[in-house]
Parts: C-alpha cells; sequence; structure tokens
C-alpha cells in the first residue's frame, strides 16, 4: 500500500528555500540523468584531456603545500597499513576492498570511498610499504570509477580533487624515485580528470559546504593545472566570493557546525598555499574562519559537537591545527567571542572554557546538517571536555540518526512531545523556530550570555544563562540557569564526556570525576546512563546528569572547584546578573 505524503511537511520544508533552488534541482536532476549513462565515455574523455594538464602542473604551488604538510601523518594511515578500510566512521572492509563500487555499505561510505582521502592518508605515512599500497589502491579504483555512478557526481569530484593535489603535495617534496614520480603523475592526473566539466555541475541546489567545496577543488585545480577547462574562469576569485558569503559577521560557517567549519577552513588554507602570491583575499577569509574556531575549539583539541560534528575532527586539518597552536600561544588571559549572534558565545576563564549554541536552529539555504541542539553548552575545565554532545554517530542509513538530532542527544532541554526543530528523513528539516540573543557580556570577572530559544509560532520558549566566573566574581565556575514557558513536561540534560563519571553527594549535589568538580543544583538531579560519539560512528559510554525544569521556577546549575557555602549565595548572584531582564 502506498504511503500517503505528509503535503504539509513537505511545504514546511521546501517553502524556506530560495526560489532559485528548486529551479537548479531539477536542472540538476536533468543534467545527471542526461550524462550518467554517457559515463564510461565521458570519463576516458577526460582522462585523455587529464594528460596535457599534467604536463603544465605548477610544481611550485605543490611544494608550498607539500612544505606545509611535511611533517603531518593523516590519522587514518595506520588503519590503512593494516589493510582496513573505513568509511564514514565505520570498518567497510579489507583494503584495497574486491569491490570499489562497495554495494550494500551505507549511502556516506560509497561516496567517500571515491573522495580518496585514503590515498591521501596513505602518501602521508611517506614509508615504502604505504606508498605500495596506495598504489594497490588507486591502479584498482581507477580502473573501476568509469562505472560507480556516484564517484562523478560534483561533491566527490571536488573532493577527490583537493586530496590528490594533497598527495600529490607530500610527493613532490618527500624522498625522491621513480615509483614516487610514477605515483605522483597518477595523483596529478586522477585530480585534473576529476575537475573536467566540474564547473557546469555546481551544487547551487544544495548550497553549504558542497558548493563551497565545489568551488575550493576548481580554485585548487586552476593553481595547478591552469585554465583546464571549456570555460576559462578566475575560480580562485569565485572560491573566495563564494566562502566570504558563507562566512556570518563573527567568522563561522553559516551551517554552524564546527566540523564542517573546520573542514571548510582546512580546505581554504590548502588553497591558499597552492595559489600563492594570488591568495590574498582568500587568505584573509580563512583567517576569519581561524580566529572563530579558535574561540570555539576547546584545549583538549576537540569540538563542541553542535549539529553534525565528529568532536575529533581537527585530527584530520593539520594547517588548522597550526594555525590554532600559534593562536593558542598569543591568547593570553581570559576573553570571550564577541558576536554570539550568528554562532556561538564562546568564553574563557583561567580554568574553564564554555562553547554555548546560539545559532540559528537551521541555515535556510542548507538545513540538513540541523540538529535541535538550541542553547546547548559544551564545558571544557583545566583543559579536559566535561560536557559535551553526543557527537556524530552516521548519517544516511544509520538507525541511530533521529536520536542523533534529537534534543535528547544535547546538552539542553526538550519538551515531552515537541521538538524544537521538525526534523525528517537524514537531512530534512522542516518547521523551525528561532534562537535570539538577549544580552551578553564580559564584565571583569563574569562572562555571560543570555539567550532565548522559541519554538515555532511561539508555541514554547527557553530561556538560558550561561556565565563564566572567574577569581574576583562572587563564586568561581560555571553556572547555567534554565527558564521554560511551556504546560508540558521539561527534561534538561548535561551530557557528561565519555570516561568522566559523576557521583550523588546529596539530592541537589554531584561531583564530576576524574575532575573533581562540584555540581550543585536547586532542583534533583538524576545521574543516568548513555553513550556518545567521540569519534564518528565509534559509540563510548557516558553519563547524562538530568533534571526537570519547571515553568513556574528558574532553574539552576553550578559547576565549581569548591562547593557553594550557600544555595542563597547563587541566587544571589543570579540576581545581579539578571537585574536588567
Amino acid at each position: 500500500m502506498m504511503k500517503t505524503p505528509d503535503v504539509g511537511r513537505l511545504v514546511r520544508t521546501l517553502g524556506p528555500l530560495p526560489v532559485a533552488m528548486h529551479g537548479a534541482r531539477l536542472v540538476n536532476i536533468a543534467r545527471k540523468r542526461a550524462w550518467r549513462p554517457l559515463l564510461p565515455a565521458l570519463v576516458k574523455r577526460w582522462r585523455g584531456r587529464a594528460d596535457a594538464a599534467v604536463d603544465q602542473a605548477d610544481c611550485a604551488a605543490l611544494r608550498r603545500l607539500g612544505s606545509a604538510l611535511v611533517d603531518d601523518v593523516a590519522p587514518g594511515a595506520p588503519t590503512l597499513l593494516a589493510e582496513t578500510l573505513v568509511l564514514a566512521g565505520r570498518v567497510q572492509g579489507p583494503f584495497p576492498p574486491a569491490d570499489w563500487s562497495t554495494a550494500g555499505a551505507h549511502p556516506l561510505q560509497r561516496y567517500e570511498a571515491s573522495y580518496l582521502e585514503w590515498f591521501d592518508a596513505l602518501i602521508s605515512d611517506g614509508s615504502p610499504a604505504a606508498l605500495e599500497l596506495a598504489a594497490q589502491g588507486l591502479q584498482a579504483w581507477r580502473h573501476k570509477a568509469p562505472q560507480i555512478a556516484v564517484a562523478w557526481e560534483p561533491y566527490p569530484r571536488a573532493r577527490r580533487a583537493l586530496a590528490c593535489l594533497r598527495a600529490a603535495s607530500r610527493l613532490a617534496v618527500g624522498p625522491q624515485s621513480a615509483s614516487a614520480a610514477k605515483l605522483q603523475k597518477t595523483a596529478l592526473h586522477t585530480a585534473a580528470t576529476a575537475t573536467f566539466a566540474l564547473d557546469a555541475l555546481l551544487e547551487r541546489h544544495l548550497d553549504g559546504n558542497h558548493l563551497l567545496v565545489d568551488h575550493f577543488g576548481l580554485a585548487a585545480a586552476d593553481a595547478v593545472f591552469g585554465s583546464i577547462h571549456k570555460r576559462p574562469a578566475d575560480w580562485l576569485a569565485r572560491a573566495t566570493t563564494v566562502f566570504e558569503a558563507q562566512l556570518h559577521g563573527d567568522g563561522a560557517h553559516v551551517e554552524a557546525s564546527p566540523m564542517y567549519h573546520a573542514l571548510l577552513t582546512e580546505d581554504a588554507l590548502n588553497v591558499a598555499l597552492l595559489a600563492g602570491a594570488s591568495a590574498a583575499d582568500i587568505q584573509a577569509a580563512a583567517d576569519r574562519a581561524v580566529s572563530w574556531m579558535a574561540a570555539v575549539a576547546h584545549p583538549d583539541g576537540t569540538l563542541p559537537a553542535f549539529g553534525d560534528t565528529d568532536p575529533s575532527t581537527l585530527d584530520a586539518c593539520p594547517l588548522l591545527r597550526g594555525r590554532l597552536a600559534n593562536a593558542e600561544a598569543n591568547r593570553g588571559g581570559a576573553g570571550c567571542n564577541p558576536d554570539p549572534h550568528a554562532s556561538v558565545f564562546a568564553a574563557r576563564s583561567p580554568s574553564a572554557h564554555v562553547v554555548v549554541h546560539t545559532a540559528q536552529p537551521a541555515w535556510t539555504n542548507q538545513p540538513g546538517h540541523a540538529h535541535d541542539d538550541a542553547l546547548s553548552v559544551a564545558i571544557n575545565i583545566d583543559g579536559r571536555t566535561i560536557v559535551a554532545d553526543a557527537g556524530l554517530c552516521g548519517y544516511e542509513g544509520d538507525k541511530q540518526r533521529p536520536w542523533n538530532r534529537s534534543a535528547a542527544a544535547h546538552s539542553t532541554v526538550q519538551l515531552d512531545g515537541a521538538p524544537g526543530i521538525e526534523l525528517w528523513g537524514a537531512f530534512r528539516v522542516g518547521e523551525r523556530g528561532a534562537v535570539d540573543v538577549l544580552d551578553h557580556s564580559v564584565n571583569g570577572s563574569i562572562a555571560y550570555c543570555l539567550a532565548r530559544h522559541r519554538w515555532p509560532e511561539d508555541r514554547h520558549s527557553h530561556d538560558r544563562l550561561v556565565a563564566v566566573l572567574s577569581a574576583g566574581a562572587a563564586l568561581e565556575g560555571v553556572l547555567i540557569a534554565d527558564t521554560v514557558a511551556t504546560g508540558r513536561h521539561v527534561t534538561a540534560r548535561l551530557r557528561l564526556s565519555h570516561g568522566v563519571a559523576a557521583r550523588p553527594i546529596a539530592d541537589t549535589h554531584a561531583i564530576i570525576d576524574p575532575a573533581g568538580v562540584h555540581l550543585l543544583s536547586n532542583l534533583p538531579l538524576d545521574i543516568r546512563p548513555d553513550r556518545r560519539f567521540p569519534q564518528r560512528g565509534r559509540e563510548a559510554p557516558c553519563q547524562s546528569v538530568v533534571y526537570h525544569p519547571r515553568a513556574d521556577h528558574r532553574s539552576w546549575l553550578l559547576l565549581s572547584r569548591e562547593r557553594a557555602p550557600d544555595p542563597a549565595a547563587v541566587q544571589s548572584l543570579l540576581a545581579s546578573i539578571t537585574a536588567r531582564w
């Protein structure tokens, strides 16, 4: 029996999108259907044209990027050397696989197989065994590639071009040998092949990170090969324009996912090195993105898991990590992100780093990576992440994705039967509310942010105050206060990071170990077993501290090295901060 479509939900999903995106989607479908049957012939033609492109490759551009990557070994290299292929955080099978079409795999795994980031990872290891394995894998993939339809969609092609140009750059500064030279030529040939006709398939029907990566791939190819397309264009300038358009005033990427922000910034830094002297504008945009990440990334190198985010993403971003290390060395003292309206409020004290997710529930042009995580909070104390959202369990085809996108997987409030954002499918978003930053300040020893999450049509609301209290304040630590306006039952969570445990002292008092942090509340606390994903798709046990705010009562929690001598002191501090609400 055919399932009746939910017309209202479809309207709520498609209605907010720009009108031009609907037309672009129809054009994209028509184009793919037209050229997909011709793929083998097209790939053969593109490979023939790539020979000339390889001959004119700019070796100086490759050496600039290779010199910056010379000390990097990609995190996936050891697993690949053990002849195991991991895609989308899950073991796909032996490497190289017997069938590169990865039949039966999750959709994202089929895409990732053709990004060829596994190839770059092996090249980064640099050992003879790794280079031999990389050559075997690339040869087998190239043989199968013309029959793999998803390999020739725009995003995999752009990702493949970037990965192969990184690999060729590593080889340009590594030990020179006949086998390395041959492998470098094949990598360049594969990158050039991937970018032919890519300019005619730009993903304007998706926008966001997809459209930007398409432009980065073309800009990187032009920096190395010169103009190799039928319709020559200044792809570096175009990529810069799209990148700048996708950054908020505070430097945050519009999709509000720290993971995609990090990956896109890493791509931009790659393109800037390849482009050299002509890269001033894209470098300036990348500098803004790096500054935002410096405010948001925890001291232990993990990312707050807002939206679709793998907390360990920085492990795969060597250029960005280097920039962040310099930013950390030059930071000095406490501080906060000056503009929380677009994305996050991030504040630091000598012992704590706190990030509050103040972004809108979903970006209009690309809402698919959004989660129901408005006003979620991430807390790092003494360099260790204490409070952390669940992380990214998977994408399309993952049975846990509906839970992963729900408020239950985040350190925020959940209303029974009333999600803050209408999430359906793997990447679909219907009705959504709004977030307003009502007040924020850095006033001597107190940095705080007050924001409100409004449900669609203002049916419910949640106000959250997060304050970082440094030495000199009436209290020290991190204060979280919640006020809800709803007739529904409310569940609030502080999701603890894996390896961190809470033990109860009293109904409203617990200690978080091994950090030795006291957690005091004016509501009963319930400590429950839970789970999170510190690396995509890799589950780890954790705990959640659960409490139930009431509409007629302001709830609060204080994380502090010292137990507050009297809850009245917390109430007094709250009153002083909120006097102008």
